[in-house]
Parts: C-alpha cells; sequence; structure tokens
C-alpha cells in the first residue's frame, strides 16, 4: 500500500509540473462523458431488443472489429509513436509519413469492405449461423471504415499532445450515437442501431478532421501523397508487428463467441456477455488515460536514453492503474445483479458474468499500460509474444468449457487469460532489478 501511495505521489507531480497534465484532464472528461454515453446508449438498445438481438449486436460488433482490424486500426498506435518522434524534428518527414498512413488506411478500408460485400451473405450464414444477419455486416461497413480513419486521426493528435481534440470529438460521437442509434433501434429494430452508430463516428471523424487541419498549420505539417510511399518501410517496420499483435487476440475472442452462439443456446448467452462487457471499459478508462497521454512522454524518455526514469515512470503508471481501477470493480461485483437489471429482467441472470468481466479489468489495465511501455521503447514484438500467450489461453480455457458451460466458460476463458497475460507482460517490460526498487 505504501508503494501505490508513493508511486501516485510521484507520478502526480510529475505529470502536474508538465504540459501532460492538462491532457490527462481532457482524456479524463472526454473519457468518462464517452464511458457514460455510450453505457446510457447500449442499455436503451438492451432493453429495445431484447436478449437475442443485444446478442447479435455484439456478435456483429466483434466481426466488424476484427474487419476494421485487418483494415488497419493498428496504424493509430504506429501514428502515435512517429508523431511523438519527429514533431520538432522533421516536419517534412512527418507530413509524408502522415500521408503515407491515411493512404494505407483508405486502401485497406476499401479492400476489406468489398471483400465484406461478396462475403456476408456466406458469413452470416456459414460462421455466424443467423442468414439475416448479413444486411447488419453490409451497413456495419460504414462504421468500421471511420473507426479504422479516427483511429489514425486521433494517434496523430495524441502524438501532438493534442488530447484535448480527442476528448471533443469522443463527446460528439458519444452524444450522436446516443440519440441516433436509440432513436433508430427503435424503428429498425437492429439495423437501426448499427446505422445510429455509424452516423455518430462520420459526425466525429469530419469534425476531428476540421480541428486537426489547425494542428497541422501551427506545426507547419503539411500532408504529403506524391513521394509518401518512400515512408513504407518506417511504417511497415512497426505497424506490422503491432497488426500481428491484435490480429493474433482478437480472432480468438470472435471465434469463441461464435462458438457459443452456434453451439449453445444461440445469441442469448451472448447478449448477456454483451451487457456485462459494458462495464469492462469504465473500469479501465482511468488507466488507459494514463497510458495514451504518456506514450509521448515515455517515447521521448526512451529516444532521449533516459532509460531508468522511463521504466520509474512507467512502473509508477502501473500501480497507479491498480489503484484506481481495483476500488470500482469491486463495487460493480458488488451491485452485480442490480446493474445486470438494469438492461432489462431477462438480462438479471447474468450477474455472475459481470463480477468475472470486471474482475478481469485491473489485469487488463496493467497490460496495456505494460504494452504501451514496450511500444515507447519500440520493441512491439515482445507485445506480439504477450498477446500469443493471452490467445493461447484465452482458447484453451474457452473451448474446454464452453460445451459444458456455455457463455460462463467463456467469461472463465477471458479471465484467466488477462490474468496470466499481465504477469508476463510486466515481467516483460520491466527488469527485475526495476521491480525491486523502492519509488
Amino acid at each position: 500500500m505504501v508503494l501505490v501511495l508513493n508511486a501516485v505521489r510521484n507520478l502526480w507531480r510529475f505529470l502536474a509540473a508538465g504540459p501532460l497534465a492538462r491532457g490527462s484532464a481532457w482524456s479524463f472528461v472526454g473519457s468518462i462523458g464517452t464511458r457514460l454515453l455510450a453505457l446510457i446508449a447500449m442499455i436503451f438498445i438492451a432493453r429495445i431488443t431484447g436478449k437475442k438481438a443485444f446478442g447479435e449486436l455484439g456478435i456483429l460488433q466483434s466481426t466488424l472489429g476484427l474487419a476494421g482490424l485487418l483494415a488497419g486500426s493498428s496504424l493509430g498506435a504506429a501514428a502515435t509513436r512517429f508523431v511523438a518522434r519527429h514533431r520538432s524534428r522533421d516536419t517534412s518527414r512527418l507530413g509524408s509519413t502522415i500521408g503515407m498512413l491515411n493512404m494505407i488506411g483508405a486502401i485497406s478500408i476499401l479492400s476489406t469492405t468489398l471483400i465484406i460485400l461478396c462475403s456476408s451473405p456466406w458469413i452470416a450464414a456459414r460462421i455466424l449461423n443467423a442468414p439475416e444477419l448479413g444486411i447488419s455486416l453490409n451497413l456495419g461497413c460504414i462504421l468500421m471504415g471511420c473507426n479504422v480513419l479516427r483511429g489514425i486521426q486521433s494517434g496523430c493528435l495524441a502524438g501532438f499532445e493534442r488530447f484535448d481534440i480527442n476528448a471533443k470529438s469522443n463527446l460528439v460521437e458519444g452524444v450522436i450515437s446516443l440519440l441516433a442509434s436509440v432513436i433508430l433501434a427503435r424503428f429498425l429494430g437492429l439495423n437501426g442501431a448499427i446505422i445510429g452508430f455509424s452516423i455518430g463516428a462520420i459526425a466525429s471523424w469530419i469534425w476531428g478532421g476540421v480541428k486537426s487541419r489547425d494542428v497541422y498549420k501551427n506545426f507547419d505539417i503539411k500532408i504529403r501523397y506524391r513521394d509518401c510511399l518512400k515512408e513504407w518501410r518506417l511504417v511497415i517496420s512497426y505497424s506490422v508487428p503491432a497488426l500481428i499483435a491484435s490480429v493474433i487476440a482478437t480472432p480468438v475472442t470472435w471465434y469463441c463467441q461464435t462458438q457459443v452462439a452456434v453451439q449453445y443456446s444461440g445469441y442469448e448467452q451472448v447478449g448477456l456477455f454483451n451487457a456485462a462487457y459494458q462495464w469492462h471499459g469504465p473500469m479501465i478508462f482511468l488507466p488507459m488515460i494514463l497510458m495514451s497521454t504518456s506514450i509521448p512522454m515515455l517515447v521521448q524518455m526512451w529516444e532521449s536514453e533516459k532509460v531508468d526514469e522511463f521504466r520509474k515512470a512507467a512502473y509508477q503508471i502501473i500501480l497507479l492503474a491498480l489503484a484506481v481501477s481495483i476500488p470500482p470493480a469491486l463495487l460493480v461485483c458488488a451491485m452485480s445483479p442490480w446493474v445486470m437489471s438494469l438492461y432489462g429482467i431477462e438480462f438479471s441472470e447474468g450477474w455472475p458474468i459481470l463480477i468475472m468481466v470486471v474482475l478481469a479489468a485491473p489485469f487488463h489495465a496493467i497490460t496495456n499500460i505494460s504494452v504501451g511501455a514496450l511500444y515507447g521503447m519500440n520493441r512491439p514484438w515482445r507485445v506480439v509474444f504477450v498477446n500469443i500467450l493471452w490467445a493461447a489461453v484465452m482458447a484453451v480455457v474457452s473451448l474446454t468449457t464452453i460445451p459444458r458451460f456455455g457463455i460462463v466458460g467463456f467469461t472463465l476463458g477471458f479471465f484467466v487469460a488477462y490474468f496470466v497475460q499481465a504477469i508476463i507482460a510486466v515481467r516483460s517490460a520491466f527488469p527485475k532489478r526495476i521491480l525491486n526498487q523502492d519509488f
């Protein structure tokens, strides 16, 4: 406990002394507002559509998330690192790099959209065992594409430490998505919810694009597309391992969910997990703010060869993440029956699932911060190893227990995977001598 309090005090002094304090404050406001709006939207949608349709929405979001990942969602992390590294060194090169990221994202979106449009009937019927979801998959291509572009956009802004723009952009999306998705779900059901989320994503991307132009102008950066291909080695060297790291884990979650939907009792059980999972994000939003606002600082420390300062700061962030994620997780566990009943009386039985999901959050938080430290150290291939371990544990535990316990087995795998991954991630990012020091 003393170690945690020392870490909180030291990290707070460091953050308050620099521009990162303002970024953390904006990220906090944007994050808590966005999470709250998303929670409200999903509660209303669940009550409107029912458990089965809400489960279908969850599996559609997982499928579109996998498609977005393949379309280049890992480019956002690459954008943050490149901007933070070159924003004050070589603005001409940075303009070409941003142009390259935008071009790769656009090409990937078009290619992935074409694949989905051509294969959606087969995916819905053969993999999801729900032929009626083919149209929903096609509609989701808009949401998938906007999320990829927004990832690149927000990654660049984070590299410039313009967390205020990202926060406001997220709030724009949250407000519009809440209104549009709930209203359209009332009249169009599942497809209406997807269209509503897409409208919010489009509005946020447009608003963020307008603000990004002002940031580029202030830094005297001109986005270049003509000669941007010369930066492909720089982009590929970082984004490919990040993509592999994500591709390893995301399909495992998606496949295990489809096994619950197909083998056990349809989409009603997936609906229980989808409702519970809405509370996983709020449990880690403060640690994620710490990570996202700290990456530019960590990158600069590492590039300046301040290794000890880098690792001490990262370790203090981990301790602070535990301090701010464990209490709310325990509170939600204590209130789990009431929380699940918010989605409708038919969701009340899912309270044990909610407990496992939120208890996994502190382990997820320290994993993400350790992974952020590894990216700051330019060690993306270590992240690949950490995610391989997560995927292996998730697959073994889930696929072994799903046939007997259904969604409870899937959730057990979810919890065990994050527990094991957290231990390995911390050990990979920080050597033993750092862990044993008194901060």
